[in-house]
């Protein structure tokens, strides 16, 4: 190298410049948010698990109320009913229990006549479980240790005398509901299966949605200061590495905005931590455009997130 030339070192020193300190703050702040999206994704994705086994355990058609409240709860309309006047409801185990029919409408995913309902728990009310059932009679079918189509079912004729036997009826289950009244509020939080709702009093499923948009906001927020650090950083003729690809010659770094000119494959690159810390070094293997590729030494390899710069006292 000629020492009279000028030195490369001079445009991509660390030391303070207004685009290097801009760089390194908007990196800190990239740093940050990544981390802070990722804990909060992993919090969204607890609470859907949390609000998976509690659907998983809770009783089918539960209901939970305390004296003096009201909730609201819907159906499919039984099979003979044409209004809300139709419905014939039973209670069991409970009192003080007030079933009041509001409207009908039509399902929305499955289609069908629905009603809709409010349920209050008397101020009297008693606090204990019992059933709730829409009344709805339907065949119900013997199910076997064994299925058989029946077009493959043996078949001998029925003696002319003998008629088919009435089918048997039974009430329809998913008009059948669970219901609890509660003491209090406080005894009945001590009691739900969601560890989320047991301890904030929110549903899992709107904890998660709400940390899924504060995670979403917090990642967006990490890219757009991601690429103005590595815009500013790059101006210094320093790169974030992007990745990692093990190859014969030994790993190689890949990093962005590499079609700037000034340097060249051959050239030796500085390779620097997170902290700033030099850890080794390594040559351009390649570039074009838009990306560039450098090789380093197996026993000294780089890693994501890391910095490339080039090495000081080379020649213009």
């Amino acid at each position: 190298m000629s020492s009279g030339a000028p030195s490369r070192a001079d445009s991509v020193s660390l030391s303070s410049s207004p685009d290097m300190e801009e760089g390194k703050a908007y990196l800190v702040r990239s740093r940050i948010l990544g981390k802070l999206s990722a804990c909060i994704f992993l919090i969204a994705a607890l609470a859907v698990v949390d609000g998976l086994q509690t659907l998983m355990r809770q009783d089918f058609n539960s209901v939970s109320l305390i004296p003096g409240e009201t909730t609201v709860m819907s159906g499919m309309m039984p099979q003979n009913a044409t209004g809300t006047g139709d419905l014939v409801v039973e209670t069991e185990g409970l009192t003080g229990l007030r079933f009041n029919a509001v409207d009908a409408f039509k399902g929305f995913w499955m289609g069908g006549n629905m009603w809709r309902a409010e349920l209050t728990a008397d101020a009297t009310a008693s606090p204990g479980k019992g059933t709730l059932t829409v009344v709805d009679m339907v065949p119900m079918k013997k199910v076997g240790s064994t299925a058989v189509r029946d077009e493959d079912s043996p078949r001998k004729p029925a003696p002319p005398e003998e008629a088919a036997p009435a089918p048997v009826m039974g009430q329809n289950p998913a008009l059948v509901y669970a219901v609890t009244v509660w003491a209090s509020a406080a005894e009945r939080e001590a009691a739900e299966i969601s560890f989320l709702r047991r301890f904030t009093g929110q549903p899992p499923f709107a904890v998660a949605g709400v940390a899924a948009a504060f995670a979403l906001l917090a990642g967006i927020c990490n890219f757009v200061f991601f690429a103005k650090a590595e815009s500013r950083l790059a101006r210094q003729g320093i790169f974030i590495i992007h990745g990692v690809k093990k190859q014969a010659d030994g790993p190689h770094a890949s990093f962005a905005h590499a079609g700037q000119d000034g340097f060249k494959p051959g050239e030796r690159m500085l390779l620097y931590d997170t902290q700033w810390h030099e850890q080794g070094e390594g040559v351009i293997a390649s570039k074009d455009r838009i990306k560039g590729f450098v090789r380093f030494s197996p026993e000294k390899p780089p890693r994501y997130g890391w910095l490339v710069a080039l090495a000081r006292g080379q020649e213009e």
